[in-house]
């Protein structure tokens, strides 16, 4: 502690030397009187001269005050001349300094707030510009040491105010991450996005706490207690999340963080500031010790008690503090304790359907637009909640509709196909109920088709289909379709012969001039037949008749795949392949090598697909005559 015996003394310290008459005068700031006895504009402990420190711990934060440099700013943007800090935000932060003069914004002007809490540096920032809402700029360092999961922290810190439109009360935030490295993307957390407007919007990064601040060309020196959910090393400072379209501009100074147990005494609070009864009380007084209240750093006239009480009068925000002198002189002061009567307001967004009002101000409100209620809390306090409200809306939705006569009309959970008029309650995406009303009417087709009768055929047949119109002039379009994919039919014809392979229904539609259509089918059932005729004898002696030997068949035959001749010795006489059935011109003509075969008993063996595709293997005896 420091020894201040010399503060209280009613010596002179400064000497005025007039040379006229050799008369020497004295000034002195007397640090408990509440008068600014040196006329330098300081009263009491707001003078230097008057050298009682709140006992602060050291800050987990290097550099706290801004005050080690490795050059003084001149312009904007210059944060990393202060050592170590580092821009937090892509959306950078100023460093100002009065060494180097710059003192203000070149683009927001206002100077800042003079003297600085903590030497002669401090960190300016912004809170949105009109042309980008999320253009926030935080400040941010790794720390000292992590701070410990669950281990309950203070942060005391200056926040510097120019004027209300430039400064107005805003919400301070503090965020907390863990860094593994200084090159890992924790810092800075947008990248080279200048408008991720909050950490909040990264992975990594939590809320530790916040505190609303107000001022007006002033520094205000404010404290946020909080509680780490994991191990942290790394702080960033700066506003809330929200958008803010407006060029308000704010300052940090003398950083101290450190867990709350390290901070200096606080004096008791007992009361409420809402109700007009805050006692404050410093208790573990020494014997022999003397204490001096203090509001705004001015002495308190006559209270130097180890009590004090608030006067009911007290409205405006004041700053209260207790300053203990021991028997050897030596003094401290307790951290302070600011008063304020909070002024509560809470912003919400509702949105209401537009058949359901909502209570406002104790009215039914039902028009869009921004309320303000006004509450009275249990402490007496004043709160305001503003509700921004917005009106949904409901539909009532009259339809009339037509459908042809075999389709379906969806509505809702409903599946309509006849005449009437039908009603579906339903919920819209912003879930008001709504209603839909339908006057159906079902048409019937104004034509007529016929497309014969079924029929049956062999495989390998063909047959003729046809279809018959009632009225081709209310006929607007009309096609064939087949239930075989691979069949070839011509699909604007009436009438047309078709070659199915297996059973096949032929559906012929027509469309009316209304849109609706009729159809009806055909159905050629194919019966399958696999079989083939294999001559018995053939004679090849030149006189024209049966000198051949060929394989015979029916159209169900697509082709011969194979066809082997063999003597009974198993010698081969005769092979060809891939030849159409009942074709002399790819048979035997009972030759071998050019030279007429022995008559005699010869085996066929024959390899024949059919036209659906289907192959079969053929053997058999057949003679050779001369």
């Amino acid at each position: 502690m420091i020894r201040l015996l010399a503060l209280f003394l009613t010596f002179f310290t400064l000497q005025l030397t007039v040379e006229t008459n050799g008369l020497y005068a004295q000034m002195v700031e007397i640090c408990d009187n509440g008068i600014d006895d040196d006329g330098d504009g300081l009263i009491d402990i707001n003078d230097d001269d008057c050298d009682c420190p709140i006992d602060l711990p050291t800050s987990l934060i290097p550099n706290p005050s801004f005050e080690d440099q490795t050059d003084c700013p001149n312009n904007e943007n210059q944060l990393e001349l202060a050592i170590p800090w580092r821009q937090a935000s892509r959306a950078s932060t100023d460093y100002m300094h009065t060494c180097g003069g710059f003192l203000q914004h070149p683009l927001v002007g206002g100077q800042v707030p003079l003297p600085m809490p903590d030497g002669g540096g401090c960190v300016g920032f912004r809170n949105g510009k009109p042309s980008k809402p999320n253009f926030k700029e935080s400040t941010g360092t790794r720390l000292l040491e992590p701070m410990e999961d669950g281990t309950l922290y203070t942060l005391n810190m200056w926040v510097g105010f120019l004027s209300a439109s430039t400064s107005p009360e805003f919400e301070l935030f503090i965020y907390g991450a863990f860094s593994t490295n200084q090159n890992d993307g924790i810092l800075p957390y947008g990248g080279t996005n200048d408008e991720i407007g909050c950490p909040m919007n990264v992975e990594g990064y939590e809320i530790l706490g916040s505190t609303i601040v107000s001022g007006q060309n002033e520094w205000v020196n404010t404290n946020i207690e909080f509680r780490p959910s994991r191990n942290l090393n790394v702080i960033v400072i700066g506003a809330n999340c929200e958008e803010n379209p407006f060029n308000h501009y704010y300052y940090f100074d003398n950083l101290i963080l450190q867990k709350t147990v390290e901070f200096g005494e606080q004096p008791s609070v007992t009361g409420h500031p809402c109700m007009n009864n805050v006692s404050l009380d410093l208790p573990s007084i020494e014997v022999g010790d003397t204490y001096q209240w203090y509001k705004d750093g001015v002495a308190i006239n006559g209270e130097t008690n180890q009590d004090y009480i608030i006067p009911t009068e007290q409205e405006d925000i004041a700053s209260y503090q207790i300053m203990v002198t021991s028997l050897d002189g030596e003094c401290k002061l307790s951290a302070p304790y600011t008063f304020e009567i909070p002024e509560i307001t809470t912003t919400r967004f509702v949105s209401i359907c537009d058949n359901e009002p909502i209570q406002l101000n104790e009215q039914d409100v039902l028009e869009e637009g921004v309320y303000s209620e006004l509450f009275i809390t249990e402490q007496n306090c004043d709160s305001t909640v503003i509700t921004n409200l917005t009106i949904l809306p409901t539909y009532d939705i009259f339809l009339s509709e037509t459908i042809c006569m075999r389709e379906e009309y969806i509505l809702g959970t409903q599946t309509l196909n006849t005449n009437g008029v039908f009603t579906e309650f339903f919920t819209t995406i912003n879930g008001c109920d709504s209603v839909v009303t339908v006057d159906l009417e079902v048409l019937n087709s104004i034509v007529k088709v016929d497309a014969q009768g079924d029929k049956v055929i062999q495989l390998g047949e063909s047959t003729p289909i046809k279809a018959e119109v009632s009225d081709f002039s209310k006929v607007s379009f009309y096609s064939w379709t087949s239930s075989d994919s691979l069949t070839t039919i011509c699909d604007t014809c009436l009438y047309q012969v078709v070659f199915p392979t297996e059973t096949t229904t032929y559906t012929f539609k027509a469309f009316d001039t209304a849109g609706c259509d009729v159809s009806d089918n055909v159905v050629i059932e194919v019966e399958q037949y696999y079989e083939t005729y294999f001559p018995g004898a053939f004679s090849p002696n030149g006189d024209g008749i049966n000198d051949i030997y060929y394989i015979n068949g029916t159209t169900n035959i697509a082709r011969v795949l194979s066809l082997d001749l063999y003597d009974r010795w198993g010698n081969q006489v005769f092979q060809n392949n891939n030849f159409p059935v009942s074709n002399e011109l790819f048979g035997w003509d009972g030759t071998l090598k050019n030279v007429p075969a022995n008559p005699g008993v010869y085996v066929y063996m024959a390899k024949i697909e059919f036209v659906d595709g289907h192959i079969e293997n053929f053997k058999g005896d057949l003679v050779l005559l001369r």
